[in-house]
């Protein structure tokens, strides 16, 4: 974590997370997950910010890192975007071992947070709730009472998208064609306790994840 921090303070103030299995508490770690989250107002682009990071890490002899490969693993184009890398670094005392780094934006973190800091079987129980959950809907309807306007007509709506970077309404038209909301109508969360609130859930920590089963 200290090697990407390091390296991340050559693109500004940046805030790091170590998350995985070592965010949950774990007594072994295979591997070091670290997500960057962008400075609030930042309009440089994920994969931008991402690829000065590994640029950083190369010079130092942290990682090694090709031109490929950063491009290979480049996000899109938008500011709400995010950006992946996977591949090696080197760790004092350790030698080498693989390293996932991950940039976001600000307004990400609750959701990249949850989905990357919960494990497999927290993540999928919760996204099946949160598409189609009594509670979950019932917050949903109370989201949308201040969008009725930019919900198609005739949709009916199902649930919420839940992924690692926003919460979004979703619902079926007409032919049984999918509907997912505009990004203007995602519901934005400031932590991840209010990710639970808008779900309709008691927050849940993290030592406590990997005990929820998928289904349960």
């Amino acid at each position: 974590g200290e090697l990407v921090r390091r390296a991340a303070s050559t693109v500004g103030d940046c805030e790091l997370h170590l998350l995985g299995s070592y965010r949950r508490g774990a007594a072994l770690c295979g591997d070091a997950d670290c997500i960057l989250f962008l400075p609030a107002g930042c309009r440089t682009p994920p994969k931008h910010v991402l690829a000065r990071v590994l640029a950083a890490l190369s010079e130092s002899g942290a990682a090694e890192v090709s031109a490929e490969a950063i491009m290979s693993r480049e996000a899109d184009e938008e500011l709400d975007g995010c950006a992946t890398w996977s591949g090696a670094g080197k760790v004092e005392g350790w030698g080498w071992m693989r390293l996932d780094i991950k940039v976001y934006t600000l307004e990400a973190r609750p959701m990249a947070m949850m989905y990357f800091g919960s494990g497999e079987s927290f993540n999928r129980a919760i996204r099946r709730y949160a598409m189609g959950a009594p509670r979950a809907l019932e917050m949903l309807r109370r989201h949308l009472t201040t969008h009725a306007a930019e919900v198609p007509p005739g949709a009916q709506i199902t649930g919420w998208k839940l992924d690692d970077r926003a919460l979004l309404p979703v619902g079926r038209l007409a032919r049984d064609q999918v509907w997912e909301a505009p990004w203007a109508l995602r519901k934005v969360c400031d932590s991840e306790q209010d990710l639970f609130r808008a779900l309709g859930l008691a927050y849940v920590p993290y030592i406590m994840r990997p005990l929820v089963q998928a289904g349960a």
